[in-house]
């Protein structure tokens, strides 16, 4: 049996529909590259339900703001490489049927919450640093490890090969 490409209800393609048309109005550059595109809003709802039940199936995160849902639909126009693998079963996706009131706009983050960012990264950086130096260590504490084992197993060798004549044994 072949797999269907998954679509969205119809008032799912309607309010998605509502938001790229609001987005065509507000953005000439947007609306240039919809006309460019062969591509629909049909297609736009595959291809987010599918990422959208990705994201399920890997952090179980079910409940999606209007923007991140928003926010899909012009990724999905802006990348023209973007399109449903049509290959994904999974059901159970629901999204609020309020029309769009809003575009998606990313909030700026506050001077405090850059710079809380900004130490995690650098935290995030120094402890991959350290853990490249340990692996390097740890390797290097194996390999002379390894040299001294093969270093005490030549002298075995060598004392085992090496018998002294005794001046008693004629």
């Amino acid at each position: 049996m072949a797999q269907q490409k998954m679509i969205g209800s119809e008032m799912f393609i309607e309010r998605i529909q509502e938001f790229i048309d609001k987005q065509i109005a507000e953005d000439a550059a947007f609306a240039e590259k919809v006309r460019n595109t062969k591509r629909t809003v049909n297609d736009c709802a595959a291809w987010m339900i599918e990422k959208l039940a990705q994201d399920f199936q890997k952090t179980g995160k079910m409940g999606y703001d209007d923007s991140e849902i928003y926010g899909l639909a012009l990724h999905f126009f802006d990348e023209p490489n973007l399109k449903a693998k049509g290959n994904l079963n999974f059901q159970g996706l629901i999204m609020s049927n309020r029309p769009a009131t809003r575009p998606y706009k990313p909030r700026e983050l506050t001077d405090e919450e850059k710079a809380r960012l900004d130490d995690a990264a650098r935290e995030q950086y120094k402890n991959e640093q350290l853990n490249k130096l340990r692996m390097q260590e740890q390797k290097e504490r194996e390999k002379e490890e390894k040299r001294i084992a093969k270093a005490k197993e030549r002298q075995q060798q060598q004392a085992q090969q090496y018998v002294q004549p005794s001046l008693f044994d004629m």
